[in-house]
């Protein structure tokens, strides 16, 4: 510019920054895992367990469909995150043992990653099972007794009840009518009693019934 007719000249400098150049991500490749437990190592006629599934990372989409099951039912699948349960029913009459498991690719964390640890142990339970329902037959040697006789009753089991199975002569696992039935006798699948037609009986039939163990 000018100044009384003279020129002025003023430099000015500039710096200038290249701009800069990438980018950043987060990086997961972990693939999560899972561990399967029951409540109880066996099950019966009438029991059920508590399937428990404890994944290392969370995950939205754990579902029925990620696990396995034979030998039984799964049920009422419950949880979020990295903790569920579920309800194991086994087949009824049955002595295959119940299995529940996890298979690969199940599964993902928030990342997408599948689970990989489908071989491992402890990613499956193994309960063994036994709901077949015990049965007895009882039997008597006689078809007819009269004054003075007595007939002898059989008990033939299809399992050995052990000692849950009672009859003292007066209690006990045994109903009885129109006569009465000594203490039960024997071990094992097979127990006899003696059995005595009520005294001045004209007529009627005699029942001797088991009321099931449980």
């Amino acid at each position: 510019f000018f100044n009384g007719g003279r020129a002025i000249y003023r430099t000015e400098t500039y710096t200038v920054s290249a701009p800069s150049v990438g980018t950043s991500f987060i990086i997961d490749t972990i693939p999560p895992e899972v561990s399967v437990s029951a409540s109880t190592s066996s099950l019966g006629f009438g029991e059920t367990a508590i399937i428990s599934f404890t994944l290392s990372q969370s995950s939205t989409n754990f579902t029925d469909g990620s696990v396995t099951v034979s030998g039984g039912t799964l049920s009422n699948l419950a949880g979020s995150g990295a903790s569920y349960t579920a309800t194991f029913t086994p087949t009824a009459n049955s002595t295959t043992n119940g299995v529940i498991s996890v298979a690969n690719g199940k599964f993902s964390d928030a990342a997408g990653n599948l689970n990989a640890d489908g071989n491992e142990a402890n990613n499956s339970a193994i309960i063994k099972i036994d709901t077949v329902v015990p049965t007895v037959a009882i039997t008597s040697n006689k078809t007819s007794v009269k004054a003075g006789d007595t007939a002898t009753i059989t008990f033939s089991f299809s399992e050995d009840p052990g000692t849950s199975f009672t009859w003292d002569g007066t209690s006990g696992d045994v109903t009885v009518s129109n006569g009465t039935l000594d203490a039960i006798a024997g071990t094992g699948l097979t127990r006899t009693a003696t059995f005595t037609p009520t005294a001045n009986l004209a007529s009627g039939a005699a029942s001797i019934t088991y009321r099931d163990w449980g």
